[in-house]
């Protein structure tokens, strides 16, 4: 049996750029998957909300909800952005819900947690974001 080398280069090639494009993980510019995301809405009492939601491989699935409470004020800042303390319940990946504070920018609609580092932004493209600053 005749071996025919062209064809063999040219089918080899073929398959080696269906590999490149192709949708895979190994760092090639294929899609990869998302870590995390955020989002913003009314719940069924008409309060405005912030939820998002981060992976890592250190410390898991973390998910964050901020919402205002009662005692909720609104302070304009020297640079004319509006500013409410709102209260974020943290949920880990191991179970364990704690609440800490934070600040909502009414204007971009973004929470700050200083006390871990964290911010959301629910109008960051493909899906928000929520993880460190």
């Amino acid at each position: 049996m005749a071996y025919n080398n062209k064809n063999y280069r040219s089918n080899n090639s073929n398959n080696s750029s269906n590999n490149r494009s192709g949708n895979n993980n190994s760092g090639q510019g294929g899609n990869q998957k998302k870590h995390s995301g955020c989002s913003a809405g009314r719940d069924k009492n008409d309060s405005p909300y912030v939820r998002g939601w981060n992976f890592s491989k250190r410390y898991g699935m973390v998910t964050f909800y901020a919402c205002p409470y009662g005692k909720t004020k609104i302070v304009t800042s020297a640079t004319g952005r509006s500013w409410g303390n709102w209260m974020v319940r943290v949920k880990t990946a191991m179970g364990k819900e704690f609440i800490v504070g934070g600040m909502h920018d009414t204007n971009s609609n973004m929470v700050t947690v200083r006390e871990m580092g964290f911010v959301m932004n629910p109008k960051a493209p493909n899906g928000g974001y929520c993880g460190r600053f």
